[in-house]
């Protein structure tokens, strides 16, 4: 009695996960992990704990670098304004995981806010050109640079000159984009940066207001 629409219903449905598995490689490199795991019903990342922000794409493995930390609460670009703000929802289903600055259209020396050993240094997809540091379950990225002048392993200090702003990767214009990461044991999460004390850091910065001619 009910085969026939059974057989119909797994017939529809096998038809709409091949369509979907052979779109996958049609998408962007970052979010085919994304569109797979959703096919498959793999748990996602939600935003339904404070602070914590729904990673889309770009992941740095956990290091386990704990040392010496030092932090400031200046603008990465040594010149540029506020362009994109953390929190802000997008068409994906993902909300922007960072604060984005502009640099006036030039390239301009990009400073870290925080000391620690750089992780990544090199091209990760989206973010272009991206520097990552980690330090006591912490990481910085700062990304989309034209040039990059550390190299991994290297442990820097805050304020410490790490590459250029550039327009590579997902961009479309010259601009730092800075975020902030923590372990959590299993997992990294994206933080609100106005609202997260790095370790070093003795008071919060509003990064969303910080701006240099």
């Amino acid at each position: 009695m009910f085969g026939v629409p059974f057989a119909c219903s797994l017939g529809y449905l096998a038809v709409t996960v091949c369509l979907v598995l052979s779109a996958i490689p049609q998408l962007p490199a970052w979010a085919q992990g994304r569109v797979l795991d959703w096919t498959l019903g793999t748990p996602q990342e939600t935003l339904d704990e404070p602070g914590k922000g729904l990673i889309s794409h770009g992941t740095v493995p956990f290091d386990g670098y704990t040392g010496p930390v030092s932090f400031q609460c200046l603008l990465p670009p040594v010149r540029g304004y506020l362009t994109d703000a953390y929190g802000v929802s997008r068409a994906e289903g993902w909300i922007h995981q960072g604060v984005d600055y502009g640099t006036y259209f030039e390239s301009v020396d990009v400073r870290t806010p925080y000391g620690g050993k750089v992780v990544f240094a090199g091209w990760k997809g989206p973010y272009g050109n991206l520097v990552v540091v980690e330090n006591a379950g912490f990481q910085v990225y700062l990304a989309h640079h034209s040039e990059i002048y550390v190299s991994l392993g290297q442990v820097v200090d805050a304020a410490d000159v790490v590459g250029r702003s550039g327009s590579t990767g997902n961009s479309s214009g010259i601009h730092v984009h800075m975020e902030i990461r923590r372990w959590d044991g299993t997992r990294w999460s994206s933080h609100n940066p106005d609202l997260t004390l790095l370790p070093g850091q003795p008071a919060f910065c509003n990064w969303h207001s910080l701006s240099a001619p």
